[in-house]
């Protein structure tokens, strides 16, 4: 199979790349079918997002009061929004990972 074969979105899409990249992967017999190449680069890619975003809430937590009420209440509160942001992540993710072992789903024609 090639990646030839497989329709790629017009051009402009927010989801050109990756499937660019998943028909690569498909092609390349890393996966078996699109849907579960984009899965995985979905995975991958939210799971480093994710990693980011754990060491900038690492970092605010870590950091000792500036003296300034304003900036220590504006840390506090990206602390928390980024906490709230991180669930979000995580259900994402957990989401995604129901959806991966289901490689025997076939993608649609087309």
């Amino acid at each position: 199979m090639t990646a030839s074969v497989v329709p790629l979105p017009l051009k402009g899409s927010a989801l050109q790349s990756l499937d660019a990249t998943a028909a690569e992967m498909l092609a390349g017999g890393g996966a078996t079918t699109l849907t579960a190449a984009r899965i995985s680069l979905l995975l991958g890619s939210i799971q480093a997002k994710r990693s980011e975003l754990v060491a900038v809430i690492d970092d605010l937590q870590s950091r000792p009061s500036s003296g300034n009420a304003q900036i220590d209440r504006i840390n506090a509160d990206l602390c928390v929004d980024a906490i709230h942001g991180l669930g979000h992540i995580d259900q994402m993710l957990r989401l995604l990972e129901v959806m991966q072992p289901d490689t025997a789903i076939k993608d649609p024609p087309g």
